[in-house]
C-alpha cells in the first residue's frame, strides 16, 4: 500500500506539472520566461521525488530477514535471526536494535558474518568484524563493524531471551515484537518462524500477527507458526501474539494468577475488526485512484484532438518549395 501510494504522488505530480507545458504550448502564450520558470520547477520536483540521489550515492536494503524462535518451557525464548543485506557502496557495519520490552532481557549473543562458525568478538575498539553492546531505554542496540563495499553479506544474530513467555490460569501467552520502528531501509522478505515447547493440538494455538496489514500468520502443524510480510517498509513494527496451552511452559517463573484467554480474543477481535476497515478504505482509495488515471488518460486525448491534431489539407495540386518564375 505505500508503494503504491508513493508512485501515485510521483506520478500525479509529474502529470500536472505535464499538463502544465501542454497548456502553455497549445493553449496559452509562453516565453522565454515562462521556460526558464518551467525548468525550475522541473528540477525542484526531481529533487523533491529522489532527494536520496542528491544526498548520497550509497545506498542498501535487506533481501532476506529470516528469524527462528525457539521457546523454551521455562519460558525463555532461543532466537537466530539471519539477515542478509545488499550493499551498493562502502559502508563501515550495521545496526540492529531489539526491544526487550516484556521480558527479563537478553543473554548470550553471539554474532557471526557470512558462513563463518566461528563468532565475532565483542570489542570496543573499533575494529573490523567486532560488535558493542549499547544500552537504550527499552532494550540494547548491536554496533556491528564489518566493512562492506558492492557485495551481499549476511549477518547471523544468536540470543536468548529471558521469561518472555506468560502463565495465567487458562491460557500460556507469547507477545514479542520481532521488528521494531527503527530499520530506515526496506526488508524484502521478513519472515518468522516460533515453535512452541512441545505439541499440541492446532485447535489449542492463536495465532496473531501486528503491523503491516499485508502480513500473513499461519499456524503450520502442531508446534510452528509462521509469519511473513513481503517488503516490509521502513520504520513499521512486526509483533506476535501466540496463545497456547499454559502446560507448554510449565516451569516458568512469569506467572500471572488470573484468566486472561477471553480478554486477549476480545481485544484482538477489536483490532482485526479495525484493520478490516483499514483494508476496505485501502480498496476504496486503490478505485477512485483508477478512475482518476483513467480521466486522464481522456484529458490527454482532449487536449490532443482539441488543439494539436493535424488536419488534413484538401489542395489536390501539385507542390512546389519556391514558386516557379514566368518567363
Amino acid at each position: 500500500m505505500y508503494n503504491f501510494i508513493h508512485n501515485f504522488f510521483i506520478l500525479t505530480t509529474i502529470d500536472n506539472f505535464l499538463y502544465l507545458i501542454i497548456y502553455y504550448r497549445y493553449i496559452g502564450k509562453g516565453g522565454d520566461k515562462l521556460k526558464k520558470i518551467l525548468f525550475y520547477v522541473l528540477v525542484i520536483l526531481i529533487m523533491v521525488v529522489n532527494p536520496v540521489a542528491a544526498e548520497d550515492s550509497r545506498s542498501y536494503i535487506i533481501n532476506e530477514f529470516n528469524v527462528e524462535a525457539k521457546l523454551n518451557s521455562d519460558g525463555s525464548m532461543d532466537v537466530k535471526e539471519t539477515i542478509i543485506y545488499d550493499f551498493e557502496g562502502e559502508f563501515n557495519g550495521i545496526y540492529r536494535t531489539i526491544n526487550t520490552e516484556g521480558s527479563d532481557g537478553i543473554e548470550n549473543i553471539h554474532l557471526y558474518i557470512g558462513d563463518s562458525k566461528d563468532p565475532i568478538k565483542e570489542d570496543y575498539s573499533q575494529s573490523n568484524n567486532t560488535y558493542e553492546i549499547l544500552e537504550e531505554s527499552k532494550g540494547i542496540r548491536l554496533k556491528v563493524y564489518s566493512k562492506s563495499k558492492d557485495e551481499i553479506k549476511k549477518f547471523i544474530i544468536v540470543y536468548r531471551i529471558m521469561n518472555v513467555a506468560v502463565k495465567y490460569n487458562d491460557v500460556a501467552e507469547l507477545y514479542w515484537k520481532f521488528m521494531g520502528i527503527d530499520t530506515d531501509v526496506v526488508i524484502e522478505n521478513f519472515n518468522v518462524k516460533i515453535s512452541l515447547p512441545g505439541e499440541t493440538s492446532k485447535d489449542n494455538i492463536k495465532a496473531f500477527a501486528h503491523g503491516p496489514l499485508s502480513g500473513i500468520v499461519e499456524i503450520i502443524d502442531e508446534q510452528n507458526i509462521l509469519l511473513s510480510v513481503k517488503e516490509l517498509r521502513p520504520n513499521n513494527f512486526v509483533e506476535a501474539r501466540i496463545l497456547f496451552p499454559a502446560t507448554l511452559i510449565e516451569s516458568s517463573n512469569r506467572i500471572v494468577e488470573k484468566n486472561a484467554l477471553n480478554s486477549i480474543m476480545a481485544e484482538e477481535k477489536q483490532w482485526a475488526e479495525e484493520a478490516n476497515a483499514k483494508r476496505q478504505r485501502a480498496r476504496i482509495f486503490i478505485s477512485i485512484s483508477f478512475i482518476y488515471a483513467l480521466f486522464e488518460v481522456f484529458l490527454v486525448g482532449f487536449i490532443y484532438f482539441k488543439y494539436d491534431k493535424e488536419y488534413k489539407t484538401t489542395f489536390k495540386g501539385p507542390y512546389y518549395r519556391e514558386l516557379q518564375t514566368l518567363c
